[in-house]
């Protein structure tokens, strides 16, 4: 597991006073994850969450170990991520809404698929 901030006391005295709520910051295999992991850490600071680990690709984390902190121990109550982009498609446990059924069924204009025109063939005379 890497964590890599978040793991101390005076980490944790950073927090607001008042949600309670335990959160893992995840950042995907990206140049920019420290970036996103500060992103994610203000988030946190606003919200009031008690960040317990950060855990990024870029520095050898897997999406595994946030299941673990997540599910098997308990530590934490709310994974943030900097965007819905950089979860791991694959990933489980999964979370759908069904609302989300709809946008996904409506066709969007990068869905449609355009006929190509038909080639036109000249007659020679």
């Amino acid at each position: 597991m890497n964590a890599t901030w978040g793991s101390s006391s005076a980490d944790r005295t950073n927090s607001p006073p008042g949600t309670g709520l335990r959160a893992v910051i995840w950042t995907a295999a990206d140049s920019e994850w420290e970036r996103h992991a500060g992103r994610c850490s203000d988030y946190c600071t606003r919200m009031g969450y008690e960040i317990v680990a950060v855990i990024s690709e870029s520095t050898g984390g897997r999406w595994a170990d946030v299941v673990t902190i997540l599910i098997t121990d308990g530590r934490a109550d709310v994974v943030v991520v900097a965007d819905r982009d950089q979860l791991p498609r694959d990933r489980t446990p999964r979370i759908e809404a069904v609302a989300d059924e709809r946008r996904r069924l409506e066709p969007t204009t990068k869905d449609v698929v355009r006929p190509r025109p038909r080639p036109q063939f000249l007659r020679r005379r």
